[in-house]
């Protein structure tokens, strides 16, 4: 942020920069070693079941892939004992929350 720049310019900056990525998930997961580097798994599922899946993905406003994912780490969490359930963040609701951000103090800057 540039001196000039005010708070509400570098909000626009950052919002739009948000828009063109709207449809990424920011995803939060546990720490791993450089050892532990995902690898791709492929799985069969049932149209059925990947149809259901979609739908739940779409209502939590992620993709299919990362809620599959997030439910394979949790259940191994779960059978492991681990405690470390990651956390995901659509970009829709970082967007949303910044606009609230806005719209409480719009003469910031």
């Amino acid at each position: 942020m540039t001196h000039q720049e005010s708070v509400q310019e570098k909000l626009n900056r950052i919002g739009e920069a948000a828009e063109q990525s709207r449809d990424v998930d920011v995803e939060y997961t546990r720490a791993r070693r450089s050892a532990d580097a995902g690898q791709v798994y492929a799985l069969r599922i049932p149209k059925r079941d990947l149809a259901a899946l979609r739908k739940l993905a779409d209502q939590r406003g992620v993709e299919p892939s990362a809620l599959a994912r997030r439910w394979v780490v949790q259940r191994l969490d779960e059978e492991l004992g681990h405690n470390s359930t990651p956390m995901m963040i659509p970009a829709a609701a970082v967007r949303e929350a910044f606009e609230n951000l806005l719209t409480e103090y719009p003469k910031a800057g």
